[in-house]
C-alpha cells in the first residue's frame, strides 16, 4: 500500500533541546512523538516526504502509520475528518452542567456573571433526578460539571444530587464522571474529600499570580482577599491526601502586571506543587468577558491575546519543574466547548436550560426548560445553532481541524456568521508541543 503525509500532521522542530516533535489531529495525543536522534530524524523526514518504507526505516514506518502521520494515499482525509466530527457531535454522552447557585462570595473584577441570590429548589434537583433516571439508557455515560456562581455556597445540594445521580448511573450500569469549577475558597480538606466521594475528580482553581495583584482581582463580597485562604486549602490537600486519581488545573489569568512578575510566580508555585503531577498549571489571560461587568479600572492590564505566545516562550524556561499537561486536553476532543454537543446542556438555578455558562443574556443561549416531571421543552431551531454548523472553507483546510472541528467557540460561530474562531492552541502550536512533559510522547 502506498502512503503519505497526512494533513492533519503538524512536525516542529524544538527550541529547547532540538528534539523532532509530531502531533496529529485526528489521532489526538496518541500521535505524539519525539524524535532524538539526528539520523532518525533525518530518516523521519525521508519517510514523509516519500511514504515509502524499505528494511531500514520499517519500523519506524509502521510507527508513524500507527500514529496517524502516514495515511494511504487513497484516503478522502476530509471525509474522514467529517465523519469523526459526526460521530464526536453525536457522540451517546449525556452532559450536564450544573448550577446549584448562581450566587459567588467573591466580587472578581472581569466575572462576566451576574451573582443573583438563592439557591436551586428541592423541585428543580429532582427534576434533575428524574430526567436522567428517564433518559440514561439512551447513553453511555453521563459527565456532570459543577458550575456557579460559587458551586461551593450550594455543596450540600451537590453532595444530594451526586448521590442520586451516581446510584442510577450504577444501576443503569453506565459510566459518570464529574468536575467542578470553583474559586478554592470553601475547598477545605473534609469538603475536598466529601467531593471526592462523590466521583468529582476534576477541579479548576484560579490563582492569578502572585498575592498581591490576586487579592486586587479577586476579592470576597467586602473587599479581602482570598489567596491566604485558597494556598492553604491546596496545601492541605496536597499534604493529606494521598490520592492520586484526582486533577486539580491551577488557572492563572495573567495580566500586564503579573507577566512582569511572573518568574517570582512560577518559582513559588513549583516550590509549592511543582513535583505534584496531580496539580497543573494553567497559563492563561485576562479577558473582557462581559462589556457590562467588567471593571474598567482594569483595561490597562488586559494582555493582547497576540502576546499569548509571549507568555508560553516565558513559561518554557521552567517547562522541566512544571506540570503543564492541561493542554493535552486541548490536543483532542477533550478541550472543546461542552455546547457543541448535541446533548449537552447547562441547567440554570430555576430550570432554565442553556448552551453556554458565559452570557444568559444572549437571545440564542437560552434554550428551554427542564419541567418538573423530568421533561425537557428545547427550542430545537435554536439548539442546532450550537452544534449543526458547517465548516467553513478556513477550517476545512486547517490542520488541527480534528482537535477543533471548527468549533472553538460554538457562541462566536453564531454571532459571526458561521465563521469561527482559532484556539489559543492552534495559534501558538509549537509552544504548546515544546510546553508539554517528553514523557507524554513516544520516543523512537
Amino acid at each position: 500500500m502506498e502512503y503519505t503525509m497526512s494533513r492533519f500532521t503538524k512536525v516542529i522542530k524544538s527550541q529547547v533541546d532540538g528534539n523532532l516533535l509530531m502531533f496529529n489531529s485526528i489521532t489526538g495525543v496518541d500521535s505524539l512523538v519525539c524524535v532524538e536522534d539526528q539520523g532518525t530524524i533525518d530518516c523521519v523526514y525521508e519517510i514523509l516526504s516519500a511514504g515509502e518504507k524499505n528494511d531500514k526505516n520499517e519500523q519506524i514506518h509502521e510507527i508513524l502509520v500507527q500514529k496517524g502521520h502516514l495515511v494511504p494515499k487513497n484516503r478522502d482525509e476530509q471525509k474522514y475528518a467529517e465523519e469523526l466530527i459526526a460521530r464526536e457531535k453525536y457522540s451517546p454522552v449525556l452532559r450536564l452542567t450544573i448550577m446549584p447557585t448562581e450566587d459567588c462570595n467573591f466580587r472578581c473584577g472581569y466575572c462576566y456573571e451576574e451573582h443573583k441570590p438563592g439557591v436551586m429548589s428541592e423541585s428543580v434537583q429532582e427534576a434533575i433526578i428524574k430526567y436522567v433516571r428517564k433518559n440514561i439508557h439512551n447513553y453511555a455515560e453521563l459527565r456532570v460539571s459543577w458550575f456557579g456562581g460559587e458551586p461551593l455556597e450550594a455543596k450540600e445540594i451537590i453532595y444530594r444530587l451526586s448521590t442520586k445521580l451516581l446510584h442510577i448511573c450504577q444501576a443503569a450500569k453506565r459510566k459518570y464522571s464529574a468536575g467542578i469549577t470553583t474559586n478554592g475558597y470553601d475547598l477545605n480538606m473534609d469538603t475536598f474529600l466529601a467531593l471526592l466521594n462523590c466521583k468529582v475528580y476534576d477541579f479548576q482553581i484560579t490563582i492569578d499570580g502572585p498575592q498581591d495583584i490576586h487579592d486586587k482581582l479577586r476579592k470576597l463580597k467586602n473587599g479581602c482577599g482570598t489567596y491566604n485562604r485558597i494556598m492553604e486549602n491546596l496545601i492541605s490537600i496536597k499534604e493529606n491526601c494521598k490520592k492520586s486519581y484526582f486533577t486539580i488545573a491551577l488557572r492563572t489569568n495573567f495580566t500586564n502586571e503579573s507577566v512582569c512578575k511572573l518568574d517570582d510566580y512560577v518559582k513559588t508555585y513549583i516550590s509549592l506543587f511543582g513535583k505534584d503531577k496531580r496539580f497543573r498549571m494553567f497559563p492563561h489571560y485576562m479577558g473582557k468577558w462581559s462589556e457590562e461587568r467588567f471593571d474598567s479600572s482594569l483595561d490597562k492590564q488586559l494582555l493582547d491575546k497576540k502576546d499569548l505566545g509571549g507568555l508560553y516562550a516565558k513559561v518554557m524556561n521552567y517547562r522541566d519543574e512544571l506540570s503543564l499537561d492541561i493542554n493535552l486536553n486541548f490536543l483532542s476532543s477533550m478541550g472543546l466547548c461542552p455546547a457543541g454537543y448535541a446533548f449537552s446542556y447547562v441547567i440554570g438555578v430555576n430550570g432554565e436550560l442553556y448552551k453556554c455558562t458565559q452570557d444568559f443574556e444572549f437571545e440564542d443561549n437560552k434554550i428551554g426548560t427542564l419541567y418538573q416531571n423530568g421533561s425537557m421543552f428545547i427550542d430545537q431551531e435554536k439548539h442546532r445553532k450550537w452544534y449543526f454548523n458547517l465548516l467553513n472553507h478556513k477550517c476545512e483546510n486547517c490542520f488541527f481541524l480534528g482537535a477543533c472541528q471548527g468549533r472553538n467557540c460554538p457562541k462566536y460561530i453564531i454571532q459571526n456568521d458561521g465563521v469561527g474562531n482559532c484556539s489559543d492552541q492552534k495559534n501558538n502550536i509549537e509552544l504548546v508541543l515544546d510546553l508539554l512533559d517528553r514523557n507524554n510522547y513516544m520516543h523512537i
